[in-house]
């Protein structure tokens, strides 16, 4: 296989200039330009069974003539129409134009409606050898590019259907991501276009470039739960549709001005809020996001320096002749290798919106838990207050009458234990000691008819009501007590309040009969007692703030010992 890369080339109204291949030809701005350029063949050529010329990329028209013969020929762009022939080309030659003497010239002719565009090496050799390369070719500059703009529209329309049927805005900007990126890329493709619908394909362009920069970046912003202010959302939306206006205003001549400033100013946009996002995302310590963020900004940037520099003739010639020949003719076609970043894109898009909703499932699944949590707790509230308060309201009726005042009082605390049971954030900010001091109190005016003392062993430390572990130490107090005055047949009930180093613990103890049939671990003990809803209650909310509840019983009587670990400040001086 042979690599030709010494040429003569004229551009239109020009002389022959001997070049090296790769050479870029440009011109002011984009339009019609004509190449032609000429070739020796090596002296192989006639000996070849069947040979060949591979042209890596036609651009949009290319004329092969061997001699005067011409042995292949492509419609070429006019000033009326130019067509978009982003494919390579393989010709194969006539032995009857191999046979004269002397060197073997091949003439070319190329046009394409740009601003310019790389003339890449051709290849010779045998058509056995250089159909693989074509096939190589083909696969990057055409049916690649075509494959992956249908999937990502489908896949765009897809998720957007998802995130219109769920009113998701993340789902909606990554489905407006892959839909404006594959009408994008569909778009620069076009195979042919009459040169009356040139504005309005550029146009288009320019649209659609800065739509997919803007939606990008509110799909990001969305999948790092961010939000834009109004006037960095609006000053976006300013700088990224400000493309295809001042095309729609200026013109044409307003296009080498854009594709560097604006195209430029675009880039800036969309690389700044990506790295703000990422700093965000570490912040946040969401490693899985800005790894699939990161990886994929990386491929991307790289691919799309490669077609900047292809575009604007900034690849240097070096660069790619130091490169294993002819796999540098890969990184030569002019359709944009961007497009191997957009299946990229989609299937981390969609990874991301697989790992937001996986998040979003475990913020739902700690909601409902946490909702659950709050409905025992209020079951609990409401049992161990206002429930308790009832049964020794319905226990004193059926012992000893009640006067009103004592009545007025018992409904007008039950409905603060409903208001705290309901809402525990409207809580007196009452001492943690006086409010088992005043329970105490009551607890004995209430026994005091029945010959039952009711005594309160005061601690030197006075403790806070409204820290959770000082509300729940009250509450099984609360329960604690009721249950001692309505089934113990006790004379006399003691609580004691112990304040240690490492912890608190809540002493009620009475001398009665006891619970009946009680054992700690055997069938008498709370899980084994459909009814000790109020025991269970206990326990329960102790073991919540890492405590205990230790409870004995026998002959001598009850104690009911509830301790909790000192996590926080439960009392102070």
């Amino acid at each position: 296989m042979n690599v030709l890369i010494q040429a003569d080339l004229r551009t239109m109204g020009g002389a022959d200039t001997p070049v090296t291949l790769p050479h870029y030809v440009r011109q002011a701005q984009s339009g019609l330009l004509q190449v032609q350029w000429s070739l020796s063949l090596p002296p192989s050529v006639a000996t070849q069974r069947l040979p060949a010329l591979l042209f890596p990329q036609p651009v949009q028209g290319l004329t092969v003539k061997v001699g005067q013969a011409t042995v292949y020929s492509l419609p070429m762009s006019t000033p009326e129409s130019f067509h978009h022939w982003y494919r390579p080309v393989l010709v194969t030659l006539p032995h009857a134009l191999l046979q004269a003497h002397g060197p073997i010239q091949i003439q070319v002719e190329q046009t394409g409606h740009l601003r310019g565009w790389y003339v890449a090496p051709v290849l010779q050799g045998e058509l056995i050898d250089l159909q693989p390369w074509h096939d190589r070719f083909l696969l990057l500059s055409s049916t690649l590019p075509t494959t992956v703009n249908l999937l990502s529209i489908v896949v765009g329309l897809f998720v957007l259907a998802i995130g219109w049927r769920t009113r998701s805005v993340t789902y909606v900007y990554g489905g407006l991501t892959s839909l404006v990126w594959g009408v994008l890329f569909t778009l620069a493709l076009t195979p042919e276009l009459p040169l009356r619908a040139w504005f309005v394909w550029r146009l288009m362009l320019y649209a659609c470039t800065g739509t997919l920069i803007y939606v990008v970046l509110r799909f990001l912003t969305a999948i790092f739960h961010q939000t834009l202010p109004g006037w960095l959302n609006g000053l976006l939306l300013c700088v990224l549709q400000g493309g295809w206006l001042v095309f729609a205003c200026a013109g044409p001549e307003a296009e080498p001005w854009l594709d560097v400033v604006w195209t430029g100013a675009a880039v800036l946009c969309y690389v700044t809020g990506s790295l703000i996002l990422v700093s965000l995302g570490l912040r946040q310590r969401d490693v899985v996001k800005v790894t699939g963020l990161g990886l994929h900004g990386v491929f991307t940037a790289a691919l799309a320096w490669h077609d900047y520099a292809l575009q604007a003739g900034e690849l240097p010639p070096s660069w790619l002749q130091a490169l294993p020949q002819p796999s540098y003719s890969l990184l030569l076609q002019p359709i944009y290798l961007t497009h191997l970043s957009l299946p990229v894109f989609v299937v981390m898009s969609l990874w991301l919106l697989v790992q937001d909703h996986l998040h979003h499932r475990r913020v739902q699944s700690q909601h409902e838990q946490a909702l659950r949590a709050q409905r025992d707790r209020i079951t609990r509230d409401i049992h161990d207050g206002v429930g308790a308060r009832l049964n020794l309201m319905l226990w004193r009726t059926r012992t000893a009458p009640l006067v009103a005042t004592q009545l007025q009082d018992e409904i007008e605390r039950s409905i603060e234990e409903l208001r705290f049971a309901i809402n525990p954030l409207h809580t007196a900010s009452e001492t943690l000691t006086e409010a088992l001091r005043s329970l105490c109190q009551r607890s004995a005016r209430w026994g005091q008819p029945l010959g039952i003392q009711v005594d309160f062993d005061e601690p030197d430390e006075v403790g806070v009501l409204s820290s959770e572990g000082g509300l729940h130490l009250y509450k099984a107090a609360h329960e604690g007590l009721s249950n001692a005055l309505r089934h113990s047949q006790a004379t006399r009930i003691l609580v004691r309040l112990c304040a240690k180093p490492d912890g608190v613990t809540l002493v009620i103890e009475d001398n009665g009969c006891g619970i009946p049939g009680w054992s700690a671990g055997g069938p008498g003990s709370v899980t084994a007692r459909p009814t000790a809803m109020g025991l269970r209650g206990m326990q329960q909310r102790m073991q919540s703030l890492g405590g205990d509840c230790l409870i004995e019983s026998g002959a001598f009587g009850t104690r009911l010992s509830l301790m909790l670990p000192r996590l926080e400040p439960l009392l102070s001086r």
